[in-house]
């Protein structure tokens, strides 16, 4: 039986590529959860109503697109506003109109942050806006309300902002 070269947190490292790997993992989890942390206090709260309030102005109805400017400053055209849409329900559930393609995700609330899951089901017809109803699927992913009024959302992504009205 091989004899442990050092141990790590009271759990025996057979090797230094284990060590690697586990100092890589603490490392990635400590850069995430600053990142994270980082980004929740440089984001605005939607709207200075309570954060009831703006969840049942936010839960009130469908949204459309009006624009999507992405990471890199280009803004693309919107086709069609009411062939992609958002509503989002009370029961933190989210349903997303991307042209001809239907997903559903979930969305969470925190410190009056509305933030859209990463993990979006969606179906994959080709449309005739394709490109389009893929790149704005990808941008709700994981994407972070950061200003609510009773008529325009704005959200952004790492790929870039997302601007809604009724």
């Amino acid at each position: 039986m091989a004899r442990p070269v050092l141990s790590l947190v009271g759990l025996p490292v057979l090797n230094g590529a284990k060590v690697f790997r586990s100092l890589a993992c603490v490392v990635f989890l400590l850069a995430a959860a600053t990142f994270s942390v980082a980004c929740d206090e440089s984001l605005a709260a939607p709207s200075s109503t309570s954060q009831s309030a703006a969840t049942a102005s936010v839960t009130d109805g469908i949204w459309k697109l009006q624009s999507f400017q992405r990471a890199d400053t280009t803004v693309v055209p919107v086709p069609d506003p009411s062939r992609f849409t958002i509503e989002v329900t009370p029961d933190g559930r989210l349903a997303v109109r991307a042209d001809c393609n239907r997903c559903s995700g979930s969305y969470s609330q925190s410190s009056g942050a509305l933030r859209i899951g990463a993990a979006m089901a969606c179906t994959r017809a080709f449309c005739s806006t394709s490109p389009f109803d893929t790149q704005f699927a990808a941008a709700l992913s994981d994407a972070t309300l950061v200003r609510a009024t009773d008529t325009t959302l704005e959200f952004v992504s790492a790929a870039g902002v997302l601007k809604f009205a009724r």
